[in-house]
């Protein structure tokens, strides 16, 4: 009769354990529970309330039935300037967002005939199906490089929509520039916060 060795009690030993923790650790895998899917962004609307902006700590705050369309600024980061769009219009009925966010592209490349498209997608602005624009373009010899944003935003007790584009412009060469691009987006992600 075959009596096995020690060392074969001891390896049998260490294969069931082997074996029992694989077979654990695949019971556990089946047990986890899956991730509850995200919630689908509610779209928001812009509100007919007064607008405003704050610099600096302070607020500027305009009466109701005065609202911006167009907001140009430079912002400055690390001593570096950003220039930031804002603008809004009426829209015609169906109009579709392909249709206006090529028209922004068009007013883009009037301004800068030499602009060069990086990349275009689609993203969520406020809750709203939106476009987004890469671009590239040489202001004089400097390099710029920039991000447009825009949208079909619904008006609060209306029917009708408005046109929002934001966009964004740096010279890419700037250090302190180089994380603007995901700064602006996590902006955009709380924009309808507000």
């Amino acid at each position: 009769m075959y009596k096995p060795s020690i060392y074969d009690r001891i390896s049998a030993k260490r294969e069931a354990q082997e074996e029992a923790a694989r077979l654990a650790r695949l019971a556990e895998a089946a047990h986890v529970p899956e991730p509850a899917p995200e919630p689908e962004p509610v779209p928001a609307a812009l509100q007919d309330v007064g607008s405003g902006f704050t610099f600096a700590g302070f607020t500027l705050q305009f009466p109701i039935g005065f609202r911006f369309r167009d907001i140009q600024t430079t912002i400055e980061h690390e001593g570096e300037p950003i220039s930031l769009s804002i603008r809004r219009r009426d829209v015609r009925a169906r109009q579709p967002l392909e249709q206006l966010f090529e028209g922004a592209i068009q007013a883009l490349r009037e301004l800068n005939p030499q602009l060069r498209v990086i990349r275009q997608r689609d993203c969520l602005l406020a809750g709203n199906p939106a476009k987004v624009l890469d671009f590239h373009f040489n202001a004089g010899h400097e390099p710029r490089h920039g991000r447009l944003v825009g949208a079909l935003v619904p008006i609060a007790s209306s029917e009708s929509l408005q046109w929002l584009d934001i966009s964004s412009v740096i010279d890419p060469s700037k250090p302190g520039l180089s994380q603007w691009l995901a700064e602006f987006d996590r902006m955009l992600d709380g924009f309808a916060q507000g």
